[in-house]
Formats: C-alpha cells, sequence, structure tokens
C-alpha cells in the first residue's frame, strides 16, 4: 500500500511539474502578488533589472496579469502583452 501510494505521488509530481513549466509559471506564484509575477516574466524573459520590472509592472492587478500570461501565451512578447492588457483595463474606468 505505502508502495502504491509512493507511485502516486511520483507521478503526480512529474505530471504538474510538466503542467507548470509550459505555462511559465512556478509551483509557489500562486502566493505571490500580481506585481511580483510580472516582475519575474520581465526580468526573466528580458535579462533585464528589477528596478526596470518594477516600473512596466507597477500598478498591475490580477485582471490584467492574467490577460497577459494569455497574450503570452498567444506568443506576444511580454512587454507588448503588458501595455496592452493595462490599456484595455484603463478604458473602463
Amino acid at each position: 500500500m505505502n508502495k502504491l501510494l509512493g507511485i502516486l505521488v511520483l507521478v503526480l509530481l512529474s505530471v504538474s511539474n510538466l503542467n507548470f513549466q509550459s505555462t511559465k509559471a512556478g509551483l509557489l506564484d500562486i502566493f505571490k502578488e500580481p506585481i511580483e509575477v510580472c516582475m519575474d516574466i520581465i526580468v526573466s524573459e528580458y535579462d533585464s533589472s528589477e528596478s526596470y520590472a518594477a516600473r512596466r509592472c507597477k500598478g498591475i492587478n490580477k485582471g490584467e496579469l492574467a490577460c497577459m500570461k494569455r497574450l503570452i501565451k498567444d506568443d506576444i512578447p511580454p512587454l507588448s502583452s503588458l501595455r496592452r492588457c493595462k490599456k484595455d483595463e484603463k478604458l473602463f474606468e
């Protein structure tokens, strides 16, 4: 029984690891604020400084981050997707 449980846990971990790698999200991103996730994406994609990423991601909310991730998934560069999503949110205010 313990072996079966161990195998099940290993399979679940390997499947979830593949899923998170394809979405550019880490396992602990669910505990981060939207600005932190945005900054991580900008820094990793462009090898830029954290201060540059902080200026770009300033004021981002969960809706804009979700929009940004959808556009990145459609092969739109992160900065372009960030600009588009922040612009769209401003139209509804």
